[in-house]
């Protein structure tokens, strides 16, 4: 879900993501033997693998939480430099995407590739804004 909400934010194609060329289906992961809708910690990972998938589980999560904050670090000392009309506009679709990564509370492990290139482009795309830029006064 998340990477569909920062494709449909950003204009930028999602490819499928892993779970689903897997096979796998949202009620595989999401829904505990009651039936009761759950968010996973890595231990539905283990349940179709071995147990290394919970590091990678907790690597994943973990690296987009760090590139999100480098990029909300970045956002803040962007916020301190005159923005044209455009700029603000791409700033705009980065804080969106951000706080829908944030929301989807996976950290981006459904599509993990997909989420953190576009981390990436957002990072070089903030500071690539930030470049050259004197601080407001």
């Amino acid at each position: 879900v998340v990477q569909e909400a920062v494709a449909k934010q950003t204009g930028v194609t999602v490819p499928k993501d892993m779970m689903a060329e897997a096979g796998a289906s949202c009620p595989d992961c999401h829904l505990d033997k009651a039936k009761k809708v759950i968010r996973p910690d890595g231990g539905a990972c283990v349940a179709y693998h071995d147990e290394k998938y919970r590091a990678t589980y907790t690597e994943w999560r973990d690296g987009v939480r760090r590139r999100t904050d480098e990029a909300r670090s970045a956002l803040h000392v962007l916020y301190k430099k005159p923005l044209t009309d455009p700029e603000k506009a791409v700033v705009q679709k980065i804080e969106e995407a951000l706080r829908t990564i944030d929301l989807d509370g996976s950290s981006g492990v459904h599509n993990y590739i997909f989420i953190d290139e576009y981390l990436t482009k957002a990072i070089s795309s903030i500071k690539s804004l930030s470049n050259g830029k004197e601080e407001k006064k």
